[in-house]
Protein backbone atom coordinates (compact mmCIF):
# COMPACT_ATOMS: atom_id res chain seq x y z
CA UNK A 1 0.00 0.00 0.00
CA UNK A 2 1.20 3.90 -1.03
CA UNK A 3 1.65 5.63 2.09
CA UNK A 4 -0.49 9.27 2.60
CA UNK A 5 2.36 11.02 1.34
CA UNK A 6 2.80 9.03 -1.82
CA UNK A 7 -0.86 8.76 -2.63
CA UNK A 8 -0.79 13.20 -2.42
CA UNK A 9 2.13 13.79 -4.37
CA UNK A 10 0.68 10.89 -7.19
CA UNK A 11 -2.60 13.20 -7.11
CA UNK A 12 -0.48 16.76 -6.99
CA UNK A 13 1.75 15.18 -9.54
CA UNK A 14 -1.39 14.19 -11.90
CA UNK A 15 -2.65 18.11 -11.67
CA UNK A 16 0.65 20.22 -12.13
CA UNK A 17 3.36 18.30 -12.02
CA UNK A 18 5.52 15.49 -13.69
CA UNK A 19 2.38 12.79 -13.88
CA UNK A 20 3.70 9.44 -14.69
CA UNK A 21 0.80 9.07 -17.17
CA UNK A 22 1.69 11.96 -19.44
CA UNK A 23 1.28 15.77 -19.26
CA UNK A 24 -0.32 16.86 -16.10
CA UNK A 25 -3.52 18.29 -16.15
CA UNK A 26 -2.28 21.83 -15.76
CA UNK A 27 -0.19 21.37 -18.82
CA UNK A 28 -2.98 20.21 -20.74
CA UNK A 29 -4.93 23.12 -20.09
CA UNK A 30 -2.51 25.46 -20.55
CA UNK A 31 -3.43 27.99 -23.26
CA UNK A 32 -6.70 25.78 -24.04
CA UNK A 33 -9.53 28.87 -24.56
CA UNK A 34 -13.21 29.01 -23.88
CA UNK A 35 -14.12 28.35 -27.05
CA UNK A 36 -11.44 25.14 -27.49
CA UNK A 37 -12.95 24.15 -24.12
CA UNK A 38 -16.30 23.86 -25.52
CA UNK A 39 -15.45 21.83 -28.83
CA UNK A 40 -16.91 18.51 -29.35
CA UNK A 41 -15.32 17.27 -31.62
CA UNK A 42 -16.16 13.60 -31.24
CA UNK A 43 -19.46 12.58 -31.12
CA UNK A 44 -20.83 12.13 -28.30
CA UNK A 45 -17.89 12.53 -26.18
CA UNK A 46 -17.98 15.07 -23.36
CA UNK A 47 -16.00 18.68 -23.69
CA UNK A 48 -12.47 19.47 -21.87
CA UNK A 49 -14.79 22.10 -19.81
CA UNK A 50 -17.24 19.74 -19.19
CA UNK A 51 -14.59 17.05 -17.95
CA UNK A 52 -13.29 19.89 -15.80
CA UNK A 53 -16.20 20.44 -14.10
CA UNK A 54 -16.53 16.68 -13.36
CA UNK A 55 -12.89 16.35 -12.26
CA UNK A 56 -13.36 19.44 -9.78
CA UNK A 57 -16.84 17.97 -8.67
CA UNK A 58 -15.17 14.30 -7.51
CA UNK A 59 -11.86 16.37 -6.08
CA UNK A 60 -14.39 18.40 -3.91
CA UNK A 61 -16.39 15.21 -3.12
CA UNK A 62 -13.58 12.94 -2.07
CA UNK A 63 -12.13 16.24 0.11
CA UNK A 64 -15.44 16.23 1.87
CA UNK A 65 -15.56 12.26 2.44
CA UNK A 66 -11.56 12.95 4.23
CA UNK A 67 -13.34 15.76 6.00
CA UNK A 68 -15.60 13.43 7.61
CA UNK A 69 -18.60 13.09 5.57
CA UNK A 70 -20.60 10.61 3.88
CA UNK A 71 -20.27 9.21 0.71
CA UNK A 72 -22.49 10.48 -1.94
CA UNK A 73 -22.56 11.51 -5.64
CA UNK A 74 -20.93 14.78 -5.85
CA UNK A 75 -23.38 18.05 -3.94
CA UNK A 76 -22.17 20.14 -7.30
CA UNK A 77 -23.48 17.21 -9.55
CA UNK A 78 -21.66 14.00 -11.39
CA UNK A 79 -21.43 16.53 -14.81
CA UNK A 80 -22.14 19.88 -13.92
CA UNK A 81 -23.31 21.67 -15.96
CA UNK A 82 -21.44 25.10 -17.56
CA UNK A 83 -23.11 28.66 -16.29
CA UNK A 84 -21.34 31.06 -17.74
CA UNK A 85 -19.82 29.82 -21.49
CA UNK A 86 -17.36 32.71 -22.12
CA UNK A 87 -13.27 33.17 -21.25
CA UNK A 88 -14.12 34.74 -17.62
CA UNK A 89 -16.23 31.33 -17.01
CA UNK A 90 -13.37 29.06 -18.20
CA UNK A 91 -10.86 30.90 -16.32
CA UNK A 92 -12.89 30.45 -13.01
CA UNK A 93 -13.67 27.13 -13.83
CA UNK A 94 -9.44 26.71 -13.96
CA UNK A 95 -9.25 28.42 -10.94
CA UNK A 96 -12.13 26.59 -8.74
CA UNK A 97 -10.11 23.59 -10.37
CA UNK A 98 -6.58 25.12 -9.06
CA UNK A 99 -8.32 25.85 -5.61
CA UNK A 100 -10.19 22.72 -5.65
CA UNK A 101 -6.62 20.36 -5.71
CA UNK A 102 -5.08 22.66 -2.86
CA UNK A 103 -7.84 22.08 -0.37
CA UNK A 104 -7.56 18.40 -1.25
CA UNK A 105 -3.28 18.41 -0.63
CA UNK A 106 -4.26 20.35 2.54
CA UNK A 107 -6.88 17.75 4.23
CA UNK A 108 -4.51 14.89 3.00
CA UNK A 109 -1.80 16.58 5.03
CA UNK A 110 -3.52 16.43 7.76
CA UNK A 111 -5.49 13.11 7.49
CA UNK A 112 -4.11 10.68 9.82
CA UNK A 113 -2.00 7.64 7.80
CA UNK A 114 -3.59 4.99 10.50
CA UNK A 115 -6.82 5.72 9.04
CA UNK A 116 -6.06 4.95 5.25
CA UNK A 117 -7.41 1.14 5.79
CA UNK A 118 -10.77 2.82 7.88
CA UNK A 119 -13.79 2.66 5.57
CA UNK A 120 -15.38 5.63 4.06
CA UNK A 121 -18.64 6.57 5.92
CA UNK A 122 -21.20 5.24 3.25
CA UNK A 123 -24.99 7.43 2.91
CA UNK A 124 -27.61 5.01 2.72
CA UNK A 125 -28.60 5.94 -0.84
CA UNK A 126 -24.70 5.41 -2.02
CA UNK A 127 -23.27 3.04 0.05
CA UNK A 128 -19.54 2.29 -1.62
CA UNK A 129 -17.94 0.06 1.43
CA UNK A 130 -14.42 1.16 0.52
CA UNK A 131 -11.10 2.33 2.22
CA UNK A 132 -9.94 5.59 2.09
CA UNK A 133 -6.41 4.30 0.44
CA UNK A 134 -9.11 2.43 -2.15
CA UNK A 135 -10.78 5.92 -2.64
CA UNK A 136 -7.69 7.86 -3.09
CA UNK A 137 -6.03 5.77 -5.16
CA UNK A 138 -9.24 5.56 -7.38
CA UNK A 139 -8.93 9.26 -7.82
CA UNK A 140 -6.12 8.50 -9.28
CA UNK A 141 -6.82 6.47 -11.68
CA UNK A 142 -10.72 8.87 -12.31
CA UNK A 143 -7.76 11.78 -13.22
CA UNK A 144 -5.42 9.53 -15.28
CA UNK A 145 -8.34 8.89 -17.46
CA UNK A 146 -9.87 12.18 -17.95
CA UNK A 147 -6.24 13.78 -18.68
CA UNK A 148 -6.28 10.87 -20.89
CA UNK A 149 -9.69 11.82 -22.31
CA UNK A 150 -8.34 15.64 -22.31
CA UNK A 151 -5.23 14.89 -24.53
CA UNK A 152 -7.29 13.14 -27.37
CA UNK A 153 -9.76 15.76 -27.56
CA UNK A 154 -7.07 18.19 -27.76
CA UNK A 155 -5.77 15.78 -30.99
CA UNK A 156 -9.36 15.69 -32.30
CA UNK A 157 -10.49 19.17 -31.99
CA UNK A 158 -6.48 20.39 -33.27
CA UNK A 159 -5.60 22.07 -30.07
CA UNK A 160 -2.11 23.10 -29.16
Amino acid sequence: MKTLEGIRDELLGLYNGNGWHGPSLTELLDGVTAEEALQQPLNGAHSIWEIVLHLWAWTNEVTRRLQGGSSYEPIEGNWPAITAADQAGWQKTLADLDVTHQALSDVIAQFPENRLDDIVPSSREFNVNMSFANMLNGLIAHNAYHAGQIAILKTAGKIS
